[in-house]
């Protein structure tokens, strides 16, 4: 059998589901995908005027749902500015800045070479 019908192999990834993803939004999606698989079986211009309109309502839905989450989270859930600024930071995915692990005159020779 492997002769003629070589075995296949997939590798899926696994990612968590985002806090502002809900049932609403997965019925939104699920409509979205018909209203395509329905335009690209007919090519009618009234089903990708429904298409495009399903997209575009998706679309407002993710961005209310998380326009609420971050919204509720950053008043709600940081108490102080050094959580709210952390929580800022992961979501923006910025990382600490890490200065070069140099003796001080090394690195402000390096510097000076640098603008110099």
């Amino acid at each position: 059998m492997d002769k003629h019908a070589h075995i296949r192999t997939k590798i899926f990834t696994e990612r968590p589901l985002t806090p502002w993803y809900n049932t609403a939004i997965m019925e939104a999606i699920q409509w979205r995908r018909k209203c395509e698989r329905l335009y690209r079986r007919t090519g009618l211009t009234v089903h990708k005027d429904i298409y495009k309109e399903a997209g575009q309502r998706l679309n407002k839905m993710i961005a209310y749902a998380k326009l609420s989450y971050y919204n509720e989270k950053i008043m709600n859930g940081c108490a102080d500015q050094k959580s709210l600024f952390s929580f800022l930071n992961k979501v923006c995915h910025k990382k600490k800045v890490v200065l070069p692990d140099q003796p001080g005159d090394k690195l402000v020779s390096s510097f000076n070479g640098f603008f110099i």
